[in-house]
Protein backbone atom coordinates (compact mmCIF):
# COMPACT_ATOMS: atom_id res chain seq x y z
CA UNK A 1 0.00 0.00 0.00
CA UNK A 2 2.96 2.35 0.72
CA UNK A 3 4.39 1.98 -2.69
CA UNK A 4 0.92 2.72 -4.23
CA UNK A 5 0.44 5.97 -2.07
CA UNK A 6 4.27 6.99 -3.43
CA UNK A 7 3.51 6.44 -6.87
CA UNK A 8 0.40 8.11 -6.32
CA UNK A 9 1.94 11.22 -4.51
CA UNK A 10 4.84 11.51 -7.50
CA UNK A 11 2.38 11.46 -10.05
CA UNK A 12 1.28 14.59 -8.12
CA UNK A 13 3.71 16.66 -7.24
CA UNK A 14 5.43 16.10 -11.09
CA UNK A 15 2.13 17.22 -12.95
CA UNK A 16 1.08 20.87 -12.36
CA UNK A 17 -1.98 20.55 -14.04
CA UNK A 18 -3.49 18.09 -12.10
CA UNK A 19 -2.77 19.56 -8.91
CA UNK A 20 -4.46 22.86 -9.76
CA UNK A 21 -7.81 20.63 -8.95
CA UNK A 22 -9.07 21.04 -5.85
CA UNK A 23 -9.93 17.15 -5.97
CA UNK A 24 -6.03 15.83 -6.11
CA UNK A 25 -4.64 18.65 -3.90
CA UNK A 26 -7.25 17.33 -1.12
CA UNK A 27 -5.93 14.03 -2.31
CA UNK A 28 -2.53 15.08 -2.24
CA UNK A 29 -2.85 16.18 1.67
CA UNK A 30 -4.59 13.30 2.68
CA UNK A 31 -1.96 10.82 0.76
CA UNK A 32 0.71 12.98 3.52
CA UNK A 33 -1.19 12.41 6.18
CA UNK A 34 -1.03 8.73 5.34
CA UNK A 35 2.52 8.09 4.63
CA UNK A 36 2.72 10.26 8.10
CA UNK A 37 0.48 8.08 9.98
CA UNK A 38 2.45 5.14 8.79
CA UNK A 39 5.32 6.17 11.03
CA UNK A 40 3.54 6.62 13.78
CA UNK A 41 1.57 3.27 13.46
CA UNK A 42 4.91 1.92 12.85
CA UNK A 43 6.77 3.73 15.83
CA UNK A 44 9.31 5.43 13.66
CA UNK A 45 7.57 8.75 14.98
CA UNK A 46 7.52 7.98 18.62
CA UNK A 47 5.84 10.73 19.98
CA UNK A 48 2.16 11.89 19.85
CA UNK A 49 0.42 14.54 18.12
CA UNK A 50 -1.57 16.87 20.30
CA UNK A 51 -3.51 20.33 20.71
CA UNK A 52 -1.46 23.37 22.08
CA UNK A 53 -2.80 25.09 25.07
CA UNK A 54 -4.98 27.59 24.85
CA UNK A 55 -5.80 27.03 20.91
CA UNK A 56 -2.32 27.19 19.66
CA UNK A 57 -2.64 24.89 16.83
CA UNK A 58 -0.98 21.19 17.39
CA UNK A 59 2.70 19.98 18.48
CA UNK A 60 4.69 17.02 18.71
CA UNK A 61 8.25 16.01 18.95
CA UNK A 62 10.90 15.01 16.17
CA UNK A 63 14.58 14.08 16.76
CA UNK A 64 17.03 14.62 14.32
CA UNK A 65 20.01 12.61 12.69
CA UNK A 66 22.24 14.28 15.49
CA UNK A 67 19.90 12.60 17.98
CA UNK A 68 18.44 15.98 19.01
CA UNK A 69 14.74 16.26 20.04
CA UNK A 70 12.73 19.39 18.87
CA UNK A 71 9.36 20.79 18.94
CA UNK A 72 7.58 20.78 16.35
CA UNK A 73 4.44 22.87 15.43
CA UNK A 74 1.63 23.88 13.36
CA UNK A 75 -1.25 25.76 12.92
CA UNK A 76 -3.48 23.26 12.54
CA UNK A 77 -2.94 19.96 12.43
CA UNK A 78 -2.70 19.40 8.81
CA UNK A 79 0.38 21.85 8.78
CA UNK A 80 1.63 19.95 11.25
CA UNK A 81 1.41 16.66 9.67
CA UNK A 82 2.22 18.47 6.11
CA UNK A 83 5.82 19.63 8.15
CA UNK A 84 6.19 15.90 9.85
CA UNK A 85 5.78 14.86 6.09
CA UNK A 86 8.83 17.40 4.73
CA UNK A 87 11.22 16.66 7.71
CA UNK A 88 10.82 12.12 7.16
CA UNK A 89 10.51 12.38 3.65
CA UNK A 90 11.00 15.72 1.26
CA UNK A 91 14.10 17.23 -0.40
CA UNK A 92 12.36 20.35 0.94
CA UNK A 93 13.45 19.19 4.12
CA UNK A 94 17.18 19.26 3.50
CA UNK A 95 17.29 23.33 2.59
CA UNK A 96 19.47 25.24 4.92
CA UNK A 97 20.10 28.86 5.11
CA UNK A 98 23.58 28.75 3.45
CA UNK A 99 21.82 27.00 0.67
CA UNK A 100 19.66 29.20 0.42
CA UNK A 101 21.00 32.96 0.89
CA UNK A 102 22.64 33.76 -2.77
CA UNK A 103 18.74 33.07 -4.12
CA UNK A 104 17.51 34.98 -1.66
CA UNK A 105 19.58 38.15 -2.10
CA UNK A 106 18.77 37.91 -5.97
CA UNK A 107 15.35 38.21 -4.67
CA UNK A 108 15.68 40.77 -2.37
CA UNK A 109 17.74 42.74 -5.20
CA UNK A 110 14.19 42.59 -7.60
CA UNK A 111 12.76 44.50 -4.93
CA UNK A 112 14.98 47.47 -6.32
CA UNK A 113 16.82 47.62 -2.71
CA UNK A 114 20.21 49.71 -3.07
CA UNK A 115 23.20 47.47 -3.83
CA UNK A 116 24.52 49.05 -0.24
CA UNK A 117 21.68 47.62 1.54
CA UNK A 118 22.61 44.25 -0.13
CA UNK A 119 26.20 44.61 1.06
CA UNK A 120 25.22 45.40 4.38
CA UNK A 121 23.22 41.98 4.14
CA UNK A 122 26.31 39.97 2.98
CA UNK A 123 28.46 41.41 4.97
CA UNK A 124 26.19 40.77 8.56
CA UNK A 125 25.24 37.43 7.35
CA UNK A 126 29.06 36.48 6.75
CA UNK A 127 30.30 38.15 10.09
CA UNK A 128 27.28 36.47 12.36
CA UNK A 129 25.39 33.95 10.86
CA UNK A 130 27.42 31.78 8.27
CA UNK A 131 28.73 28.14 9.70
CA UNK A 132 26.05 28.46 12.53
CA UNK A 133 23.40 26.40 13.87
CA UNK A 134 20.75 28.43 12.13
CA UNK A 135 22.48 28.55 9.21
CA UNK A 136 23.57 24.96 8.62
CA UNK A 137 20.88 23.03 10.14
CA UNK A 138 18.04 22.48 7.33
CA UNK A 139 15.19 25.05 7.89
CA UNK A 140 12.72 22.64 8.03
CA UNK A 141 14.05 21.72 11.74
CA UNK A 142 14.87 24.50 12.64
CA UNK A 143 12.43 25.50 15.90
CA UNK A 144 12.02 28.52 17.87
CA UNK A 145 13.63 26.95 20.91
CA UNK A 146 16.61 26.78 18.43
CA UNK A 147 16.40 30.17 16.92
CA UNK A 148 16.14 32.04 20.51
CA UNK A 149 19.01 30.02 22.64
CA UNK A 150 21.20 31.48 19.04
CA UNK A 151 20.16 34.96 19.06
CA UNK A 152 20.32 34.64 23.34
CA UNK A 153 23.92 33.44 23.39
CA UNK A 154 24.74 35.77 20.04
CA UNK A 155 23.57 38.93 22.28
CA UNK A 156 25.73 37.87 25.41
CA UNK A 157 28.84 36.64 23.77
CA UNK A 158 29.14 39.91 21.35
CA UNK A 159 27.67 42.23 23.48
CA UNK A 160 25.41 43.74 20.91
CA UNK A 161 23.63 46.91 20.70
CA UNK A 162 20.08 47.50 19.60
CA UNK A 163 21.28 48.26 16.24
CA UNK A 164 23.65 45.50 15.77
CA UNK A 165 21.03 43.08 16.65
CA UNK A 166 18.20 45.23 14.05
CA UNK A 167 20.96 44.68 11.20
CA UNK A 168 21.79 40.76 11.96
CA UNK A 169 17.84 39.70 12.45
CA UNK A 170 16.50 40.91 9.43
CA UNK A 171 18.43 38.46 7.40
CA UNK A 172 16.57 35.36 8.84
CA UNK A 173 13.48 36.76 9.57
CA UNK A 174 13.01 37.48 6.08
CA UNK A 175 14.38 34.44 4.84
CA UNK A 176 12.62 32.70 6.97
CA UNK A 177 9.48 34.04 5.70
CA UNK A 178 10.70 33.55 2.17
CA UNK A 179 11.80 29.97 3.39
CA UNK A 180 7.69 29.71 4.07
CA UNK A 181 6.46 30.72 0.92
CA UNK A 182 8.56 28.30 -1.17
CA UNK A 183 6.74 25.89 0.73
CA UNK A 184 10.50 25.15 2.69
CA UNK A 185 8.46 24.90 5.85
CA UNK A 186 5.03 25.61 7.06
CA UNK A 187 5.80 28.38 9.75
CA UNK A 188 8.79 31.05 10.36
CA UNK A 189 10.80 29.64 13.73
CA UNK A 190 10.97 33.30 14.21
CA UNK A 191 7.78 33.87 14.70
CA UNK A 192 7.31 32.44 18.94
CA UNK A 193 11.19 32.99 19.68
CA UNK A 194 11.77 34.06 22.95
CA UNK A 195 14.67 36.49 22.36
CA UNK A 196 15.85 38.70 25.24
CA UNK A 197 16.11 42.16 23.56
CA UNK A 198 16.82 43.60 27.12
CA UNK A 199 20.21 42.25 27.19
CA UNK A 200 21.06 44.66 24.35
CA UNK A 201 22.84 47.57 24.92
CA UNK A 202 21.02 50.46 23.61
CA UNK A 203 22.10 52.97 21.81
CA UNK A 204 22.02 56.49 23.27
CA UNK A 205 20.23 59.26 20.38
CA UNK A 206 22.46 62.27 19.79
CA UNK A 207 21.88 65.02 21.77
CA UNK A 208 18.94 67.00 21.02
CA UNK A 209 21.92 69.93 20.38
CA UNK A 210 23.46 68.16 17.58
CA UNK A 211 20.55 67.14 15.41
CA UNK A 212 19.17 70.58 14.42
CA UNK A 213 20.11 74.07 13.77
CA UNK A 214 18.82 76.08 16.44
CA UNK A 215 17.46 79.66 14.69
CA UNK A 216 20.74 81.81 16.07
CA UNK A 217 22.99 78.61 14.15
CA UNK A 218 20.61 78.87 11.11
CA UNK A 219 20.89 82.78 11.04
CA UNK A 220 25.12 82.14 11.16
CA UNK A 221 24.91 79.05 8.58
CA UNK A 222 23.23 81.00 5.92
CA UNK A 223 25.10 84.66 6.09
CA UNK A 224 28.51 82.39 5.80
CA UNK A 225 26.98 80.44 2.51
CA UNK A 226 26.04 84.42 1.15
CA UNK A 227 29.53 85.10 1.98
CA UNK A 228 31.05 82.32 0.28
CA UNK A 229 28.66 82.35 -2.59
CA UNK A 230 29.99 86.03 -3.42
CA UNK A 231 33.40 84.71 -2.72
CA UNK A 232 32.68 81.64 -5.34
CA UNK A 233 29.98 82.40 -7.28
CA UNK A 234 30.15 79.74 -9.62
CA UNK A 235 29.83 76.84 -6.58
CA UNK A 236 26.17 75.33 -7.93
CA UNK A 237 26.41 73.46 -4.48
CA UNK A 238 25.93 76.64 -2.53
CA UNK A 239 22.86 76.64 -4.39
CA UNK A 240 21.85 73.52 -3.24
CA UNK A 241 22.54 74.21 0.25
CA UNK A 242 20.26 76.83 0.07
CA UNK A 243 17.93 74.93 -1.72
CA UNK A 244 17.72 72.00 1.13
CA UNK A 245 16.69 74.97 3.80
CA UNK A 246 13.59 75.43 1.24
CA UNK A 247 12.45 72.00 0.11
CA UNK A 248 13.49 69.87 3.45
CA UNK A 249 14.68 67.28 0.84
CA UNK A 250 17.27 63.83 2.01
CA UNK A 251 20.87 65.20 0.12
CA UNK A 252 20.23 61.87 -2.40
CA UNK A 253 16.93 63.52 -3.73
CA UNK A 254 19.12 66.82 -4.39
CA UNK A 255 22.21 65.35 -5.83
CA UNK A 256 19.98 62.84 -7.82
CA UNK A 257 17.31 66.18 -9.28
CA UNK A 258 17.11 66.38 -13.36
CA UNK A 259 15.95 69.43 -15.17
CA UNK A 260 12.97 67.14 -16.60
CA UNK A 261 11.71 66.83 -12.59
CA UNK A 262 10.85 70.76 -12.61
CA UNK A 263 7.59 71.71 -13.91
CA UNK A 264 7.85 75.52 -14.10
CA UNK A 265 4.72 75.70 -15.63
CA UNK A 266 3.00 73.71 -12.45
CA UNK A 267 5.19 75.29 -9.85
CA UNK A 268 5.62 71.96 -8.84
CA UNK A 269 9.15 69.63 -8.86
CA UNK A 270 9.08 65.78 -8.45
CA UNK A 271 10.98 64.39 -6.14
CA UNK A 272 11.39 60.16 -7.73
CA UNK A 273 15.21 59.18 -7.34
CA UNK A 274 17.87 59.36 -5.25
CA UNK A 275 22.42 58.75 -4.68
CA UNK A 276 23.14 55.65 -2.88
CA UNK A 277 26.32 53.46 -3.01
CA UNK A 278 26.62 50.68 -4.86
CA UNK A 279 28.41 47.23 -3.68
CA UNK A 280 31.99 49.05 -3.80
CA UNK A 281 31.16 52.36 -2.16
CA UNK A 282 31.01 54.40 -5.19
CA UNK A 283 28.12 56.41 -5.90
CA UNK A 284 24.91 55.57 -7.83
CA UNK A 285 21.80 56.29 -9.03
CA UNK A 286 18.88 54.40 -7.73
CA UNK A 287 15.72 55.21 -9.97
CA UNK A 288 13.51 55.34 -6.87
CA UNK A 289 13.52 56.90 -3.60
CA UNK A 290 14.68 55.75 0.05
CA UNK A 291 13.20 52.55 0.51
CA UNK A 292 11.38 52.48 -2.95
CA UNK A 293 8.29 53.89 -0.74
CA UNK A 294 5.11 55.58 -2.49
CA UNK A 295 5.44 58.26 -0.62
CA UNK A 296 8.95 59.09 -0.97
CA UNK A 297 8.12 59.78 -4.62
CA UNK A 298 6.33 62.89 -4.39
CA UNK A 299 5.60 66.30 -6.09
CA UNK A 300 6.38 69.18 -4.19
CA UNK A 301 5.12 72.66 -4.77
CA UNK A 302 7.85 75.53 -5.35
CA UNK A 303 7.97 78.90 -5.28
CA UNK A 304 9.54 81.91 -7.63
CA UNK A 305 12.76 81.67 -4.90
CA UNK A 306 13.20 78.01 -5.98
CA UNK A 307 13.04 79.09 -9.20
CA UNK A 308 14.89 81.69 -8.94
CA UNK A 309 17.77 79.04 -7.39
CA UNK A 310 17.27 76.98 -10.56
CA UNK A 311 17.56 79.82 -13.16
CA UNK A 312 20.71 81.12 -11.56
CA UNK A 313 22.29 77.19 -11.50
CA UNK A 314 21.22 76.95 -15.31
CA UNK A 315 22.74 80.57 -15.95
CA UNK A 316 25.99 78.89 -14.26
CA UNK A 317 26.04 75.53 -16.04
CA UNK A 318 25.31 77.45 -19.42
CA UNK A 319 28.55 80.01 -19.02
CA UNK A 320 30.67 77.19 -17.64
CA UNK A 321 29.85 74.37 -20.37
CA UNK A 322 28.37 72.00 -18.04
CA UNK A 323 25.46 70.17 -20.02
CA UNK A 324 23.87 67.38 -18.09
CA UNK A 325 20.66 65.94 -17.41
CA UNK A 326 21.37 66.62 -14.03
CA UNK A 327 20.84 69.84 -12.31
CA UNK A 328 23.70 70.00 -9.93
CA UNK A 329 27.32 69.51 -11.93
CA UNK A 330 30.55 70.65 -11.57
CA UNK A 331 34.00 69.96 -12.80
CA UNK A 332 36.10 67.14 -11.59
CA UNK A 333 39.92 68.55 -11.61
CA UNK A 334 40.87 64.27 -10.91
CA UNK A 335 39.11 62.74 -13.98
CA UNK A 336 39.06 65.98 -16.05
CA UNK A 337 36.01 66.10 -16.96
CA UNK A 338 32.11 67.69 -16.33
CA UNK A 339 30.63 65.46 -13.55
CA UNK A 340 27.82 65.14 -11.30
CA UNK A 341 27.80 66.84 -7.92
CA UNK A 342 27.23 63.87 -5.21
CA UNK A 343 26.26 63.97 -1.80
CA UNK A 344 29.97 63.34 -0.72
CA UNK A 345 30.43 67.12 -2.38
CA UNK A 346 27.84 68.59 -0.89
CA UNK A 347 28.07 67.80 2.79
CA UNK A 348 31.83 68.49 2.62
CA UNK A 349 30.37 72.21 1.69
CA UNK A 350 27.90 71.72 4.31
CA UNK A 351 30.97 70.96 6.69
CA UNK A 352 32.79 73.96 5.18
CA UNK A 353 30.11 76.60 5.84
CA UNK A 354 30.36 75.35 9.46
CA UNK A 355 33.50 75.21 10.08
CA UNK A 356 34.00 79.32 8.73
CA UNK A 357 31.07 79.70 10.87
CA UNK A 358 31.86 79.02 13.92
CA UNK A 359 29.05 75.99 14.48
CA UNK A 360 29.74 73.21 15.72
CA UNK A 361 29.64 70.19 12.55
CA UNK A 362 25.99 69.20 11.58
CA UNK A 363 25.05 67.26 8.44
CA UNK A 364 22.37 67.84 5.61
CA UNK A 365 20.28 65.47 7.48
CA UNK A 366 20.32 68.02 10.22
CA UNK A 367 18.85 70.38 8.23
CA UNK A 368 16.31 68.17 7.04
CA UNK A 369 15.03 68.08 10.73
CA UNK A 370 15.40 71.71 11.16
CA UNK A 371 12.87 72.23 8.34
CA UNK A 372 10.59 69.72 9.94
CA UNK A 373 10.88 71.08 13.63
CA UNK A 374 10.57 75.12 11.87
CA UNK A 375 7.39 74.14 10.00
CA UNK A 376 5.98 72.49 13.17
CA UNK A 377 6.90 74.97 15.54
CA UNK A 378 4.83 77.35 13.17
CA UNK A 379 1.31 75.32 13.18
CA UNK A 380 1.90 72.50 10.31
CA UNK A 381 0.32 69.35 10.98
CA UNK A 382 2.48 66.79 11.43
CA UNK A 383 0.42 65.01 8.69
CA UNK A 384 1.70 67.52 6.14
CA UNK A 385 5.24 67.71 7.25
CA UNK A 386 4.89 63.49 6.36
CA UNK A 387 3.86 64.57 3.18
CA UNK A 388 6.30 67.17 2.61
CA UNK A 389 9.20 64.70 3.77
CA UNK A 390 8.32 61.47 1.65
CA UNK A 391 7.38 59.70 5.03
CA UNK A 392 5.94 56.46 5.31
CA UNK A 393 4.52 56.35 8.91
CA UNK A 394 3.98 59.71 10.91
CA UNK A 395 6.50 57.90 13.83
CA UNK A 396 9.35 58.92 11.80
CA UNK A 397 8.30 62.09 11.25
CA UNK A 398 7.50 62.97 14.79
CA UNK A 399 11.05 62.26 15.57
CA UNK A 400 12.39 64.81 13.67
CA UNK A 401 10.72 67.28 15.39
CA UNK A 402 12.99 68.86 17.85
CA UNK A 403 11.95 71.84 20.69
CA UNK A 404 14.30 74.56 19.43
CA UNK A 405 13.82 76.48 23.00
CA UNK A 406 16.81 75.78 25.82
CA UNK A 407 16.38 73.01 28.25
CA UNK A 408 15.59 76.33 30.95
CA UNK A 409 13.10 78.14 28.63
CA UNK A 410 11.72 74.93 28.67
CA UNK A 411 12.22 74.11 32.04
CA UNK A 412 10.06 77.24 32.69
CA UNK A 413 7.48 77.29 30.54
CA UNK A 414 6.40 73.91 31.33
CA UNK A 415 6.40 74.82 34.95
CA UNK A 416 4.33 77.82 33.87
CA UNK A 417 1.77 75.55 32.27
CA UNK A 418 1.34 72.78 35.18
CA UNK A 419 1.71 75.28 38.29
CA UNK A 420 -1.65 76.96 36.84
CA UNK A 421 -5.00 77.15 39.13
CA UNK A 422 -2.06 76.08 41.51
CA UNK A 423 -1.83 77.74 45.17
CA UNK A 424 0.57 80.27 44.92
CA UNK A 425 4.20 79.42 46.75
CA UNK A 426 5.98 82.21 48.34
CA UNK A 427 9.53 82.03 49.05
CA UNK A 428 9.08 79.94 52.43
CA UNK A 429 8.13 76.61 49.84
CA UNK A 430 4.80 76.68 51.33
CA UNK A 431 1.14 77.56 49.91
CA UNK A 432 -0.14 80.72 51.06
CA UNK A 433 -3.01 78.19 52.74
CA UNK A 434 -0.33 76.08 55.06
CA UNK A 435 1.14 79.76 55.67
CA UNK A 436 -1.97 81.13 57.24
CA UNK A 437 -2.31 77.67 59.42
CA UNK A 438 1.53 77.52 60.31
CA UNK A 439 1.37 81.26 61.65
CA UNK A 440 -2.35 80.61 63.17
CA UNK A 441 -0.67 77.94 65.09
CA UNK A 442 2.42 80.05 66.04
CA UNK A 443 0.06 82.83 67.32
CA UNK A 444 -2.18 80.62 69.78
CA UNK A 445 0.86 78.96 71.20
Amino acid sequence: MANEHDLLLNLIQKSPNIREGGVFSDCEKMLKKLKVQELIDTGVHKYAISERKNGGGYQTRYVDENKKCHVITGRSEEALYNRLYELYFGDKARIRMCDLFEEWIQERAKTNLSPRTLKKYREAYEKYLEGTVIDTTPIARLTPAIVTEFFNNLIAEQKLSDKQYGNIIVIPNKMFSYATFKGITPNNPMTDAMINRRALKHTRAAKTSDRVYYEDERKKFIETLMELLEEEPDRSDYYAILLLWVLGLRIGELAALKWSDIDYAAKEIHIQRMESRDEDNKPAILEHCKGNSPTADRILPISEYEIGLFAKIRELNKRYGFESEFVFVGYNYKTCRIERRTNKNMDSSIRRICRRAGLPQKSAHDIRRSVASMLYANGESLESIRKFLGHSDLRTTSEYIVDFSGAEDRSERIHAILAQDLPMQNNTGRSIKEDKVVRFKTKIS
